[in-house]
């Protein structure tokens, strides 16, 4: 039988942001999903982009300043 499922207990704990810089670490791509963990060091930023397919952003930790269109966002854990 073939596993229809994946289970990650603590997401924080698959990736650890860089002291500067920008990490990405796919968790799960398939036909369906592709999950991205990303991690930011103080002051970093993700450029701005379109996306081909719907995205979720979950804060895991740390506050962001998220710019959707024209709406603002202040991003918080949770």
């Amino acid at each position: 039988m073939e596993k229809t499922f994946q289970v990650i207990a603590d997401l924080a704990r698959e990736i650890d942001p860089p002291a500067d810089g920008t990490l990405s670490r796919t968790i799960l791509q398939d036909d369906h999903l592709e999950a991205v963990l990303f991690g930011f060091a103080g002051g970093q930023e993700l450029s701005e982009h379109t996306a081909a397919t719907p995205a979720i952003m979950h804060f895991l930790s740390g506050e962001a300043d998220v710019t959707l269109g024209s709406d603002e966002i202040a991003a918080a854990p949770g």
